[in-house]
């Protein structure tokens, strides 16, 4: 009963922040219109993470232990030590600074526990918000990628950030 409800009440935390077109508007997926698609979702995350394609964290509030968006790293090249980091977090959250913080830890735990050497990210170029932030923890802006993707019916853009092992410093919020 516990996982059950458990399963319920982060489908529909889930579903609060990626139901909203604010929170999906330069990410890849629609807006969720129902439950299901939320499910559906997590369903096709749990294939993944049990394949380690990906690995993903909750971002909680530690006030009242609310998901309010997720963080983690995909595209992974254990040859090359490197992956890409991904994140979504709750419109209604954006201005407290703990998307910057979820993505300090994100790459703090990439460099010292995954032992990764380089971590990338991309992001819309109309995605000034998200660029701010990889600003503040300290990725490089190394270039444009065009059309690098199709997504929503048209050919998408991206910058590429990365951020380096050697240029890492201990993060500002632990």
């Amino acid at each position: 009963m516990w996982n059950l409800l458990r399963t319920k009440l982060k489908n529909e935390a889930i579903f609060e922040y990626a139901s909203d077109p604010i929170v999906s508007k330069y990410h890849s997926w629609d807006p969720h219109q129902s439950l299901q698609d939320t499910h559906g979702f997590l369903s096709r995350y749990i294939e993944f993470l049990n394949k380690f394609q990906k690995l993903e964290f909750g971002i909680i509030l530690k006030e009242n232990d609310t998901l309010i968006g997720m963080c983690g790293f995909h595209d992974f090249s254990f040859t090359h030590s490197r992956c890409e980091i991904r994140y979504v977090l709750s419109a209604k959250y954006r201005e407290k600074d703990l998307l910057t913080e979820s993505v300090e830890a994100l790459i703090e735990f990439g460099f010292t526990r995954m032992e990764l050497n380089r971590i990338e990210a991309r992001t819309r170029i109309e995605d000034i918000a998200s660029q701010r932030v990889l600003k503040n923890v300290g990725m490089n802006e190394e270039g444009l990628l065009r059309e690098q993707m199709f997504i929503k019916g048209q050919f998408t853009d991206f910058k590429l950030y990365s951020k380096l092992k050697r240029e890492h410093h201990r993060p500002k919020y632990n």
